[in-house]
């Protein structure tokens, strides 16, 4: 038994290893049952031969067993079907009980590498009785042993010792290794406890100085809100002495305003084990300020170890005066933007600036003596201010048009990007006389081309990240956009896809297929669902795919956007579910419900005239309570596989009961249901004549045939023949018996 075949039956290595000794000592208790056997052939020892050739099958049953994963089975049969073969070869055979005698410990050794305490035990007990057997056996005279004769006598002897000591060590050698690599084990298991035990010493340590020193607060609080523990943290953000509040109410320390709605959220974290709530709220601080508070609250009331509601908390005062502040800029900016103009500027030819308009002023916040020359400079943002002055000085040589985007301080104090456009000033008479310029505030669009772009990244990130094909096509079918996941459904990567069709990456078939649907979805403007099927790599592959119309600005449709998912597992489990509704588990045909449903469908179907055969297997019962149901159950699927044969595809063939079946015969007439009826008694026969060790399988058979829309009565007396026929069948075999 090789190594590969031992790691797919056997998970861990110890039951590997196992098998492994269990498969060695099968073998070679096969080379010593083989010197047994020649030496009964020697002898002319048949007795012999017969219990070597026996303890042989046994060992063939426990390499099965073995092969099955069924360890501990296969050895109880090598220990049991060896000590029996060897007691009965030592009582039987000539010249090797003693022998037999010496095998015993040998095979105790074999015995306690896999069995159980019981199971060891009683091999003990079985072995000591075989002694006890051979020993008392010869004194009272109970068999008569034979010592090896002829002149191979003392090679008989030297080698049936030499197979047994061969076999103690290979016993001891096996008794070892098995040992040693359990002390290994051993010692492995302990040095990871300890490993383990300093790793979680570590984490506590780690866990402790973090709650101590941390920057947030960490409080526990009982379910009504009192203070049981706090972090000793050595700026504690509200300002008292460490456990000053221990004992008290939380909410004693709320602010007014934030009572009630705070107290409702606590009740809400008490309620439910393990739920969480944040918030922000008010607290007094020390020196009688209010500070602001971001809280999460935990209920841990049901953790045996914390047995409280616990609280983090951190000091955002700062953080909300900020954000009111910005709120406040925000106010600021927008009654500044309603009224804003553009920027304007303009230089001499010495570069040097001479005027700014007064939406400049207002931006800046500066006077115009301020501005002057190169004042302006000073409002540029430092990182920007060389960048702007190389732009500038370059064009102003070359007499060019320039314009650049840069960082300028606002009256706020704010740096606000501003698109500068500069163009060449002429006088009427076409001299050069230095630049003129106006600029627009673009910190907005600034900020929506960064959103633009984190929102870019996050929607890439999240298509890339998702195991749904995403995918954007063209009116003509081209792939703009594809995700990882969709390239590897089509078996390619995304370059390879970017730009090709559906009829250039899958068989004909499919993409032009593909294609109508994509069309269809297009021409409707809608949302569409679709199924597509697709045949990758010769797998058959079912996708649920939702295709929106991508329009343009103007709501013109430019293509379509579509998401598609791989349900083919899915639809397998549903035409795997339909067909557990619709067929019989043991017989694999038609059940009643199915039967039923396409009765009622012929019922008005021109399938007229349709013959009903009701089919109902005799002695079932019989067999069930006297053979067993194992016996009844291949009875119902040998009569289902003869009606099989007699009937056509077209044909509703169901069972409809425990012992009945029924079959639908559309365009039929009677004559036509009778020489079926025929055909069915042949095969009964031949099946019967074939399969004489069986049971016979028995049917008894009504049909009728309806001309019209009367199935249901057809039905009634089909079934009312076959029980008639069910009745003439037995008393036609109760005449037969009493004759």
């Amino acid at each position: 038994m090789n190594q590969r075949h031992l790691q797919t039956i056997y998970e861990n290595e110890e039951d590997r290893q196992l098998a492994r000794i269990l498969s060695t000592l099968v073998w070679v208790t096969w080379v010593a049952y083989l010197f047994a056997f020649f030496t009964a052939i020697y002898n002319n020892d048949w007795k012999l031969i017969v219990a070597t050739l026996t303890g042989s099958v046994f060992l063939i049953a426990s390499l099965v067993l073995l092969g099955r994963g069924h360890l501990h089975a296969s050895n109880l049969i090598v220990v049991l079907s060896t000590l029996g073969t060897v007691t009965i070869i030592a009582t039987v055979g000539q010249g090797i009980r003693d022998l037999a005698i010496v095998a015993f410990p040998i095979i105790f050794i074999f015995a306690g590498l896999t069995l159980n305490r019981a199971l060891f035990r009683l091999c003990v007990g079985l072995a000591l009785a075989a002694v006890c057997w051979l020993v008392f056996g010869e004194i009272y005279g109970w068999f008569v042993t034979r010592p090896f004769e002829g002149e191979m006598a003392n090679w008989l002897y030297l080698i049936g010792t030499v197979i047994i000591l061969l076999l103690a060590a290979l016993a001891v050698d096996l008794l070892t290794t098995n040992m040693r690599k359990s002390l290994e084990r051993a010692w492995q298991e302990i040095a990871q406890r300890k490993q383990a035990e300093e790793e979680v010493k570590s984490s506590a340590r780690r866990f402790q100085a973090l709650i101590e020193h941390g920057r947030d607060n960490i409080s526990l609080l009982a379910a009504d809100g009192t203070l049981l523990w706090e972090n000793p943290s050595p700026n504690h953000i509200l300002g008292y002495a460490p456990d000053q509040f221990r004992g008290h109410n939380i909410f004693e320390l709320m602010h007014p305003d934030d009572q009630a709605w705070t107290r409702t959220m606590y009740a809400q974290v008490v309620q439910s084990p393990g739920n969480i709530q944040e918030g922000e709220f008010r607290l007094l601080h020390a020196d009688s300020t209010w500070r602001w508070i971001e809280c999460s609250a935990t209920n841990l009331l049901t953790e045996p170890s914390v047995q409280a509601i616990v609280l983090n908390y951190r000091d955002i005062t700062e953080r909300r005066r900020a954000e009111d502040a910005l709120r406040e800029k925000e106010v600021q900016y927008h009654n500044l933007a309603d009224s804003d103009t553009a920027l304007i500027w303009r230089s001499g030819t010495d570069k040097l600036c001479n005027y700014f308009n007064l939406p400049w002023l207002k931006f800046t916040g500066r006077t115009l003596e301020q501005e002057m020359g190169n004042g302006w400079t000073e409002g540029v943002h430092p990182d920007d201010f060389d960048r702007c002055l190389e732009i500038y000085t370059t064009a102003f040589d070359k007499r060019e048009a320039f314009g650049m985007d840069y960082r300028l301080r606002h009256v706020s104090g704010e740096y606000r990007w501003i698109q500068d456009l500069g163009t060449p000033n002429y006088n009427s008479s076409g001299k050069f006389v230095g630049y003129i310029g106006h600029c627009f505030d673009i910190t907005e669009r600034k900020r929506a081309e960064n959103e633009l772009f984190q929102q870019k990244n996050m929607l890439d990130t999240i298509i890339e990240s998702t195991s749904a094909s995403i995918f954007v096509k063209d009116t003509d079918g081209k792939y703009i956009v594809m995700n990882e996941a969709g390239a590897r459904t089509l078996g390619y990567s995304v370059t390879d896809v970017i730009g090709h069709t559906d009829l250039e990456l899958l068989p004909i078939e499919t993409a032009s297929e593909i294609r109508k649907m994509d069309e269809d979805a297009m021409a409707s403007g809608q949302t569409c669902e679709q199924e597509e099927i697709i045949n990758i790599n010769g797998k058959r592959k079912v996708f649920l795919a939702h295709k929106t119309p991508w329009r343009d600005s103007s709501g013109k449709i430019i293509g379509i956007i579509g998401v598609s998912n791989d349900i083919t597992e899915r639809k397998q489990a549903e035409d795997q579910l339909l067909y557990k509704g619709t067929h019989d588990a043991l017989t694999g045909i038609y059940n009643r419900a199915f039967f039923e449903v396409e009765l009622a469908r012929f019922e008005h179907s021109r399938e007229y005239p349709t013959s009903m055969i009701i089919a109902d297997v005799d002695n079932l019962k019989v067999a069930n309570d006297t053979l067993g149901h194992a016996v009844g159950d291949e009875l119902l699927r040998s009569a289902t596989n003869i009606l099989r044969t007699v009937f056509r595809e077209s044909d509703v063939l169901a069972r409809i009961g425990g012992d009945e079946f029924a079959v639908l015969l559309p365009s039929t007439d009677s004559a036509s249901a009778e020489q079926m009826l025929t055909r069915v008694q042949e095969r009964l026969a031949k099946h019967n004549a074939e399969h004489a060790d069986l049971p016979p399988v028995q049917l008894s058979l009504g049909m009728a045939t309806a001309e019209k829309n009367n199935l249901t009565e057809v039905f009634t007396l089909a079934d009312q023949r076959m029980y008639a026929n069910k009745a003439a069948r037995k008393a036609n075999a109760n005449h037969s018996s009493a004759s």
